[in-house]
């Protein structure tokens, strides 16, 4: 896959897990503090998965400790106004969580750009579910999982992608990532 192609689909899927996320903060409400949850793969090796919260202008939430900081975009403006990248320091070896807020200006769900990308594109994701303010994706070969719902007058994305053999530990961190989201 081109670099082009990753940069698009960790955007879009960043974009699907936010809809998600916002979707059952709607129903379940947020979760506050640091969690720890052990995953079926990190039970078989005896490890626990240490989430840490992450901060910004428009919402607080928790990632894998594991993840730092490799971009923040902010700009306030009109369509996208929020960016975030999280990666593993390990460049190209490891997982990464993209967030991305945006403005619907009118769209419907189905025209938000991540979702059109993977609409457009049935080779390569498929939909995992859909109510009427969010969507989820992963693609066909699971290395990415992705979350895009509505809230409000904005959209947000969260999407994961990483090594296939890692699919289940890239949908936990979309599915936490939205269950512990809190909106500033």
């Amino acid at each position: 896959m081109s670099k082009k192609k990753k940069i698009i689909g960790a955007g879009l899927a960043s974009l699907l897990l936010v809809t998600v996320l916002s979707y059952r903060l709607l129903i379940a409400g947020p979760a506050i503090g640091e969690v720890k949850r052990t995953t079926s793969l990190n039970e078989v090796k005896g490890a626990q998965l240490t989430r840490k919260q992450v901060d910004s202008t428009y919402f607080v939430t928790t990632i894998p400790s594991t993840l730092l900081v490799k971009t923040t975009i902010e700009s306030g403006g009109g369509g996208i106004y929020a960016q975030y990248l999280y990666a593993e320091p390990a460049f190209g070896n490891g997982s990464q969580l993209g967030i991305t807020i945006g403005h619907l200006n009118g769209m419907s769900l189905e025209e938000i750009p991540f979702i059109k990308q993977r609409l457009i594109s049935p080779d390569v994701y498929q939909q995992v579910s859909k109510t009427s303010t969010s969507v989820t994706y992963q693609t066909n070969v699971k290395d990415e999982y992705a979350t895009i719902w509505v809230y409000g007058s904005d959209y947000v994305a969260v999407a994961a992608s990483g090594r296939s053999d890692s699919f289940g530990s890239l949908k936990e961190m979309v599915e936490e990532s939205i269950r512990s989201w809190q909106w500033r």
